[in-house]
């Protein structure tokens, strides 16, 4: 299998924006994933998935190349949810088609319990999603501050328009698929069992993380995943930025291991205590205040998700007032 067939990757170098895509520019979407501590809510979610679910762990160890090339995993998924909230609708399309593909090879068997895991799962697409839209929130509530509360439901409803967008390749992605693939995995549907609909509001969102954390369990490849995420200083890399970068890792991992909920950090054995998680979230204020200095920025978007930032450039600088899509505009 080829490098390409594994990561996330699209052609844009010509991309002509045609409208303004599943958001647009007076989305809050816009204003919160264009921030810096956008990335640290990445990151945070890609770690409550990993120790929340046996399946992503599990689908992780199998396919991705997290351990040769950890920040280059972040990156590749970086790019793909900056495609999505900032490139026009085909272009996004593209993305969501492309992610299908990846993900249609994505399948086998959990160790721990021997049932069969696959990326195409309907509650662990949702659930992945829900995980990064609400870190990248909350990582931005913490490091930035609080939006108003207007703003912060709009947020969360607006999240459903992406959502809407998957089911171009995803065709039975609802709420009801959903519901029986968390019977299927022996869920008792608590809470979701009474939405109608995909998860938009702040408190639907927890309901379902909740859900889909309530059987974390820390395995084998759970362990070797996180010790990967923990310290990847053993990455080999010539590149002079990316060694500099992976020397500020341990400042990230900090700070996002104190974002990260104390329940799943007990269960995995990360140890958290008040004045530490203080002392993190100051650090973390501190970085994604100098990332937005134009020199570290421009380093920072040049070397992490390198393709997503430059369609969020051209997005935020496109001079035309164009109508962005009216096409997933209703709510379901």
């Amino acid at each position: 299998m080829t490098e390409s067939s594994i990561h996330f990757h699209l052609d844009t170098a010509n991309n002509n924006f045609k409208d303004h895509g599943l958001f647009g520019p007076d989305s809050i979407s816009w204003k919160v994933w264009s921030h810096p501590a956008a990335f640290i809510g990445l990151t945070r979610s890609f770690y409550i998935e990993v120790l929340a679910s046996i399946d992503a762990a599990a689908a992780l160890s199998d396919r991705a190349t997290y351990k040769s090339d950890p920040i280059g995993r972040l990156s590749r998924t970086m790019t793909y949810f900056l495609t999505m909230i900032f490139a026009d609708t085909e272009t996004a399309s593209k993305a969501n088609q492309r992610l299908f593909k990846l993900h249609s090879h994505i399948k086998g068997n959990i160790p721990l319990t021997g049932q069969q895991y696959s990326a195409l799962d309907p509650l662990l697409v949702v659930g992945t999603h829900l995980i990064t839209w609400h870190s990248v929130y909350y990582a931005y509530e913490k490091l930035v501050g609080k939006l108003p509360a207007e703003e912060e439901a709009q947020f969360f409803k607006e999240s459903v328009q992406y959502l809407l967008s998957l089911q171009e390749v995803y065709p039975d992605l609802s709420i009801e698929t959903v519901k029986e693939s968390a019977l299927k995995h022996g869920y008792l549907l608590e809470g979701i069992g009474e939405l109608n609909n995909l998860p938009q509001t702040r408190e639907e969102f927890r309901t379902y993380i909740q859900l889909t954390s309530s059987k974390a369990a820390i395995t084998q490849q759970t362990r070797d995943i996180i010790n990967t995420l923990l310290d990847p200083s053993g990455v080999e890399t010539d590149d002079q930025i990316m060694q500099m970068i992976l020397k500020f890792y341990p400042v990230l991992k900090t700070i996002v291991v104190a974002l990260t909920p104390k329940e799943i950090c007990k269960l995995a054995g990360l140890p958290r205590s008040t004045m530490k998680d203080r002392v993190a979230i100051q650090a973390g204020k501190a970085l994604v205040k100098a990332m937005q200095t134009p020199a570290v920025l421009k380093i920072f978007q040049e070397k992490i998700g390198a393709q997503g930032y430059q369609l969020m450039r051209q997005a935020m600088n496109n001079p035309k007032k164009m109508r962005h899509t009216e096409k997933l505009q209703k709510i379901a």
